[in-house]
């Protein structure tokens, strides 16, 4: 989650450290290796074909497409954000990181209390079909 009054260092900030995040963290699973082709069947089979397209693929695209399925910009676009995704998923807790891969904790603790100014109380007060805040 980054959450910025300005939307255009939101996005700055997210295609950085998102994709930062993602790019190390599969770095450190080694999830590009050819390691998944000597498990044998079943699961092994998909980080396989996983793997293969994530090497042609590359870092910075895929980091990119993981950054953009994330929730991050001004407040009202992160709430545009998670109302998408509850019309999809329907009614959802939520468990969000504020800090990704060398992010300043300055910038994490600005983006989380934004977010917890502006956008919690926005959506403590939606009242979905199978969820009702209390």
């Amino acid at each position: 989650m980054i959450c910025d009054k300005d939307p255009k260092k939101a996005e700055e900030m997210a295609y950085k450290y998102m994709s930062g995040y993602w790019i190390s963290a599969m770095a450190h699973y080694d999830m590009t290796g050819d390691h998944f082709a000597s498990k044998g069947g079943g699961a092994y089979d998909f980080y396989h074909e996983a793997t293969k397209s994530a090497r042609a693929t590359g870092d910075d695209v895929m980091g990119k497409a993981f950054t953009d399925l994330q929730i991050w910009g001004a407040p009202e676009q992160c709430l545009e954000k998670i109302q998408g995704i509850q019309d999809i998923i329907g009614a959802m807790n939520m468990n969000v990181s504020f800090s990704y891969a060398g992010m300043p904790y300055d910038c994490a603790k600005k983006s989380m209390t934004l977010f917890a100014e502006e956008v919690v109380p926005v959506v403590q007060q939606w009242d979905t079909e199978n969820h009702k805040v209390v």
